[in-house]
């Protein structure tokens, strides 16, 4: 490799083995892009192999390690790197990645002089009874659930960076479905195939494409987005029934599901949270999970339809990418 090449700009990934990272990375790596990838400690072997790639293990809170292998001016960095988790026992760990974690990258990106795409989620919104626009109050800071709470508190770290000068861009996806999803959404998937689903909120969310919020993750690079500026990442809505429903029909399941009380399902997640522990596994199901989906969450993204060129598959197909890959993979 030559040197003018070896010192060319690296695009940098957060989260980079996660689901939405690890799209943001196949996607960059399609486009010639050079991409140094951060993932977190134990995950480099999930990493693909190619001669544009490099992989560093790190840990996000560890603000001298990244500083250590993140180039000197980088051509951007896309914060990926998230705690998902509904638990509300890793509550104290979420706020340390989530939101110290964003802090570092911030001072990072500054530091750089580079943009820094910040993926935040619709849930930063906080819950609220209609649907989600870009004029809505975010109100998640506010939230008794751990996570949505901590990916506003790390949306406030940007945002003082923001007004400090920094030059940075927020997406918020609606929930993602898609290849590649280890821990969302193919839960359902596995637990409806395994006949043990206990039962589904009566709520809705809006689902988008995995694929798609890498695309607009990429495109929010350009120097023509404006800096400072949000965009809401839409797709189709249908009930969490309507979900699980769907799910069913591809995997050739003909159970008729129902919304179940969220009194109910509540019960069976304090048993779930009690008993995972002693079988050495997380709950299938978490109070913090039944309290988020029992109300609706439905967004709109036309504005970032329109600028980024995304397209808005049908649940149908959304549901299929991610059953496809579960069974390329082993998983179903």
């Amino acid at each position: 490799m030559k040197d003018s090449e070896q010192r060319a700009p690296s695009l940098v990934v957060t989260g980079a083995s996660g689901f939405l990272g690890g799209e943001v990375v196949r996607q960059a790596l399609a486009a010639g892009m050079r991409v140094l990838a951060l993932c977190r400690p134990g995950s480099e072997g999930e990493m693909p192999v190619h001669a544009n790639l490099k992989t560093h293990e790190v840990d996000i809170r560890d603000v001298d390690g990244i500083d250590a292998v993140v180039p000197a001016e980088p051509s951007g960095i896309i914060h990926c790197a998230s705690n998902t988790s509904l638990w509300r026992r890793n509550g104290g760990e979420q706020m340390r990645v989530n939101v110290r974690g964003t802090r570092a990258l911030v001072r990072l990106a500054m530091a750089r002089r580079t943009r820094l795409v910040h993926m935040s989620c619709a849930l930063a919104y906080g819950q609220h009874g209609g649907v989600i626009s870009a004029d809505t109050p975010r109100l998640g800071r506010n939230s008794a659930i751990a996570y949505v709470r901590s990916k506003a508190l790390a949306e406030n770290e940007v945002e003082h960076a923001m007004r400090a000068g920094a030059d940075a861009v927020v997406l918020h996806p609606a929930f993602m479905l898609g290849a590649g999803d280890r821990n969302g959404w193919s839960r359902m998937v596995s637990l409806v195939a395994q006949r043990r689903l206990p039962g589904v909120p009566p709520g809705g969310a809006t689902f988008c494409s995995v694929q798609g919020v890498a695309a607009a993750a990429l495109g929010a690079l350009d120097p023509e987005v404006p800096t400072a500026s949000r965009w809401l990442i839409g797709g189709v809505s249908a009930s969490y029934v309507g979900l699980a429903r769907e799910i069913g029909s591809q995997l050739g399941h003909r159970r008729f599901l129902r919304p179940v009380r969220p009194g109910i399902l509540q019960a069976y997640a304090r048993v779930e949270e009690a008993v995972a522990p002693l079988l050495g596994r997380d709950p299938e199901v978490t109070v913090e999970a039944v309290a988020l989906l029992s109300g609706n969450i439905y967004c709109e993204g036309r504005d970032a339809e329109r600028h980024f060129g995304l397209q808005t598959p049908g649940l149908e197909a959304l549901v299929g990418s991610c059953i496809g890959w579960m069974r390329d993979s082993g998983r179903l």
